[in-house]
């Protein structure tokens, strides 16, 4: 995929790719300065049972906005069960954590395991409680959390 947007002159702006279950998706932003031959580049085939649709989007919708605050990301992993998301999703609404990327993912083992991440913005710049609010939260869920600044340090 990104062989054919580099063959139009295209610059990748943002994009997520994951596997849901046995599928494969991705989603992309993408800028180019020409006008693409849009017909032509749908037809193409990147790989067997690949297809794409492309939605033109405002340069307004696709700019990237500044965060008022830091990004934090939540790491949660334990045993699969129901609720799990849930309960971390919820405890981060009554914080007013702004949820700006989730996803989850199921394990293979002996145990059927679970691995949360998400990313967002608090609503103010002390955490202190959240996190206190989060490790309570990780101790009634026997679950591993982990919650940490995303920083340039981090990359």
């Amino acid at each position: 995929m990104s062989g054919i947007l580099v063959s139009y002159g295209c610059n990748l702006e943002d994009s997520s790719m994951m596997r849901l279950g046995s599928e494969f998706g991705m989603f992309a932003i993408f800028t180019s300065v020409a006008l693409l031959p849009l017909e032509k580049i749908k037809r193409k085939r990147v790989f067997k049972n690949f297809f794409f649709h492309i939605k033109l989007i405002s340069a307004k919708h696709a700019s990237f906005k500044k965060t008022k605050r830091d990004l934090w990301m939540l790491r949660v992993h334990g045993t699969d069960r129901t609720g799990l998301v849930h309960n971390f999703a919820q405890c981060l609404y009554e914080y007013r954590f702004n949820i700006t990327d989730l996803s989850t993912h199921r394990t293979i083992g002996r145990v059927p395991g679970y691995i949360l991440f998400i990313e967002g913005e608090p609503a103010t710049s002390s955490t202190k409680n959240l996190k206190i609010a989060l490790h309570k939260l990780a101790m009634k869920l026997t679950t591993h959390v982990s919650f940490t600044p995303v920083t340039a340090a981090s990359f």
